[in-house]
């Protein structure tokens, strides 16, 4: 017990060191842990990213900032923070917004630490399963051996003195001891110590193969497991996202080995300057303060979103460091901050944008999202040096070509946009379209221009699909929960295994029936079965 503690505490440490956040001190900005925050300290969050509040706070500043307390209240509708709903609390998550709260409870004196201390301090236990019916079988075989031990003294004190007479008195100790031993031998006291053994090299055995069992009660459930639900990003994949492939401006990038796309789209006579400029300063400020990148040994290390900082590093392969393109960019630099608009990623709305004052007058709205939702709001494109209407046909003709193909190649597909307005009202609704969840679409995310789609791959981890096969063999399904575009999942899904060509697919190999599906497919299913 004692090792298997130590080593849930290094592993406590390690997560806990790669789950920084953005916080401010003193006046200066640093990254630190959830353990490390103290009372007093700025906590910058968002909907992307750093979306779970770890400590009670009162909210500073923010954008459209929804939190889901269901954690806490049971009720599923996003709660509204405002300056008259100022209360951060612990262990709710972002579901929408962004900005910063101060901080003023942490730890045991938070919400959720006085929630997990009155849980974990109460000294209760839950007894197994396995525990649960040694104990109803030692029960029974105690019964058992009182009634046998009673038997046995009874038919003795019969036989010698009833039947022999003529037995001295004192021989009345000698056959009580005698049935006391008859039950102390039917009490299996042994049992649970050869039980605890079982358990530990169990136990033991499964920290070998790198499965860390931190009571040795789970040990019992794990040979039951079924069915293992998995996540993709940093999970199935390297969490390393790459842009591999564009299509700009009518221009398809397809992949080619390892070169990457920045250089190619760069040296492309085929696209204006100013297209090229235009889609680096999309990048550069359609993207979370969070998001970013710096050198080591000459290696690349993301901070943040993986997707945005594959989209900064194109950026940068195209000439422009977003550092500077956001200094520069009036509406988006620290100090213009208030004259832009940023609209954050949310999961209903499944884009987001930024809009800027123009140098001339009028504003620029740069938007970036899921590439069929982006595509969805798409009136123009700009083509051989000429604008074009997009139309029913022409965005069918776009979603086969090109995010049909990425994501079939096993690529998340991001599309790029952008809409010049003379006058900006940051709520106006339009009073068609849609987004996801049957809400009203900001009229700023309608009505754009396609500037390009891009297919980032974040590649499988090698040891993945062997992993796979071995549960499939042990009997157990993997099932993979995905954010991600359906034909992007599926390509995963069947590089990595789940997804068996001769089980799950016909023989042009496309899935068969209810073997992949879209969230709200699956929640209807389940709906219509309880019905």
């Amino acid at each position: 017990d004692w090792k298997r503690e130590r080593m849930f505490e290094a592993l406590t440490k390690r997560l806990a060191s790669s789950n920084l956040r953005f916080i401010v001190r003193d006046g200066q900005q640093m990254q630190l842990t959830d353990q490390q925050i103290c009372v007093g300290d700025i906590v910058s969050f968002n909907a992307h990213m750093a979306s779970v509040i770890s400590c009670d706070g009162i909210l500073l500043s923010g954008q459209d900032v929804k939190c889901d307390e269901s954690a806490l209240t049971g009720e599923p509708e996003p709660i509204g923070k405002s300056p008259e709903k100022p209360f951060m609390i612990s262990g709710t998550t972002v579901n929408a917004g962004k900005g910063t709260f101060l901080v003023v409870a942490v730890g045991e004196y938070c919400i959720a630490g006085k929630i997990k201390k009155s849980v974990y301090g109460s000294g209760e236990t839950e007894v197994s399963p396995l525990y649960a019916k040694l104990d109803h079988m030692a029960n029974n075989i105690g019964k058992v051996g009182v009634v046998a031990a009673t038997t046995a003294m009874v038919a003795i004190i019969i036989w010698r003195y009833g039947v022999e007479k003529g037995t001295p008195a004192k021989q009345l100790m000698d056959i009580f001891l005698q049935t006391i031993g008859i039950l102390a031998c039917a009490i299996p006291e042994g049992l649970p110590l050869a039980l605890v053994i079982a358990l530990a090299l169990t136990s033991n055995k499964m920290s070998a193969e790198s499965n860390l069992v931190k009571t040795l009660n789970s040990c019992e459930t794990m040979g039951s497991a079924t069915t293992i639900c998995t996540d993709k990003t940093g999970t199935l994949t390297t969490n390393r996202m790459t842009v591999r492939a564009a299509y700009v401006d009518g221009v398809m990038f397809d992949v080619e080995g390892a070169v990457p796309v920045g250089p190619r789209v760069k040296a492309e006579s085929a696209i204006e300057d100013d297209r090229k400029l235009l889609l680096g300063n999309l990048m550069c400020v359609c993207t979370m303060d969070e998001s970013g990148f710096t050198y080591k040994d000459a290696v690349p290390q993301f901070q943040g979103n993986p997707t945005e900082c594959a989209l900064l590093k194109m950026a940068e392969e195209l000439g422009y460091k977003y550092a500077d393109v956001r200094e520069a960019t009036t509406g988006r630099s620290a100090t213009t901050m208030d004259h832009g608009v940023s609209k954050v990623f949310t999961s209903s709305r499944k884009m987001m944008s930024w809009t800027v004052p123009k140098p001339g007058g009028g504003y620029r709205v740069y938007a970036k999202g899921a590439s069929e939702i982006v595509l969805s709001r798409v009136t123009h494109m700009y083509q051989s040096g000429q604008v074009m209407t997009v139309d029913e046909e022409e965005s069918q003709t776009i979603t086969d070509a090109v995010i049909t193909k990425f994501a079939n190649m096993a690529m998340r597909t991001i599309g790029l946009a952008y809409k010049d307005i003379d006058k900006l009202d940051p709520d106006e609704v339009d009073p068609v379209i849609q987004n996801t969840d049957g809400s009203p679409a900001f009229a700023c995310e309608t009505g754009l221009t396609l500037l390009g789609i891009v297919g980032i791959e974040d590649p499988l981890r090698p040891e993945v699909a062997p992993a796979i096969q071995r549960c499939y063999k042990a009997g157990i399904d993997v099932r993979m929960v995905t954010g991600d575009n359906l034909a992007t999942a599926i390509a995963i899904a069947k590089g990595a295994g789940i997804l068996n060509l001769e089980l799950h697919c016909d023989k042009e190999g496309n899935v068969l029936p209810k073997r992949a599906m879209e969230g709200k497919v699956f929640r209807k299913m389940v709906h219509d079965y309880n019905d």
